[in-house]
């Protein structure tokens, strides 16, 4: 049963990819002190052809396996540089864009060039972020390194996504060019009820500051949460 359902799976991804069915949904990062949008995270959907909308945990691995190569970011990367030319055409607005970077990339030397190529060829690469999680740093730092600083280089800020979740944040904070760091929503969920919680939240901000890096923090969805 396993694996007729995994074969239907590969099916209905192959299929996903030809008709290009897969989407971003934005999610908005707000500026604390203006309230206004500061930008927002790109996060990855299938929007199935039978209506039914798909989250990554339930295919991103099928979809891995099917498009090693990940040209399928090509197709969301397109989708960014859309929505930034109407927020510029129509609202005047220089929208900021985060978007998320798989292990898989970042330890793959080979997909270094494709992923620096496809940056290059955006619209507005200085309106891009991109995120790392804390924990593909730990499978292969040398390859990391390199790609990451030339992201740098491209004028591309860097995102240490995550933080306080996995191993060696320190040492990531001192060996890695990032520009800014986000709290976990497990921690910042429940700090309006732990002390310990809000602590680490306080802590983290001002480590994050001594190091010159801005602060995003996930999961902010009741006005106590927000005034911490």
């Amino acid at each position: 049963q396993r694996a007729t359902t995994q074969l239907n799976l590969e099916r209905e991804v192959r299929a996903a990819l030809e008709r290009n069915e897969f989407i971003f949904h934005y999610q908005p990062i707000v500026h604390t002190n203006s309230k206004k949008i500061y930008g927002v995270e790109a996060l990855m959907r299938w929007n199935a052809r039978d209506g039914q909308l798909h989250y990554p945990g339930e295919f991103m691995d099928t979809l891995l396996n099917l498009d090693p190569r990940q040209d399928f970011m090509e197709n969301l990367m397109v989708q960014v540089d859309r929505l930034q030319e109407r927020c510029l055409q129509e609202l005047q607005i220089p929208l900021r864009v985060s978007i998320n970077m798989s292990a898989s990339v970042l330890r793959n030397a080979a997909m270094h060039s494709l992923v620096l190529n496809s940056l290059k060829r955006r619209a507005h690469p200085e309106l891009l972020h991109i995120e790392i999680t804390e924990d593909t740093l730990l499978e292969d730092l040398a390859n990391a390194r390199v790609l990451l600083t030339e992201i740098k280089r491209l004028g591309i800020p860097l995102v240490l996504d995550d933080f306080g979740t996995g191993q060696s944040s320190l040492n990531h904070l001192r060996s890695f060019p990032f520009d800014a760091i986000k709290i976990d929503r497990e921690f910042v969920m429940n700090m309006d009820q732990s002390q310990d919680d809000a602590t680490l939240v306080k802590a983290i901000t001002q480590l994050a500051h001594s190091f010159n890096m801005k602060v995003v923090a996930e999961g902010v969805e009741n006005q106590q949460q927000y005034r911490f």
